[in-house]
């Protein structure tokens, strides 16, 4: 009697765990927007052109001194060559010789001029 009591105890536990796997889970409220929210700035950043991504910049700091030049881009500090972002391909190239501009070159090997000083 106790061997029948075991496999039917058995038999339960484990058809009750495959019942438990293989229903559908249906996702939360807050699971649902966190999951729209990634695929909005997934599907943003696809569209973001590289010009998009320099004049988004936040330079804070800069230092120029030929292919010396620093600056701190986005609360990093980079130096001339340096990939900036690795999505658009964006190098930082340094800056014109006035020193009114930085200049980046993205995949496409276009130059992007960054104004220094905002008019």
């Amino acid at each position: 009697m106790g061997i029948v009591i075991a496999i039917v105890a058995f038999a339960l536990i484990t058809f009750g765990g495959l019942w438990f796997m293989r229903r559908e889970h249906e996702p939360s409220a807050q699971e649902r927007q966190l999951l729209a929210a990634k695929l909005a700035s997934a599907q943003m950043a696809a569209q973001e052109t590289p010009k998009d991504f320099i004049d988004a910049m936040d330079i804070t700091m800069v230092r120029l001194a030929g292919d010396q030049t620093r600056a701190n881009i986005n609360g990093e500090l980079y130096r001339v060559g340096q990939m900036i972002d690795e999505h658009h391909g964006i190098v930082f190239v340094g800056s014109d010789p006035d020193g009114e501009f930085l200049l980046f070159r993205d995949d496409e090997n276009q130059t992007h001029f960054y104004p220094l000083y905002k008019r």
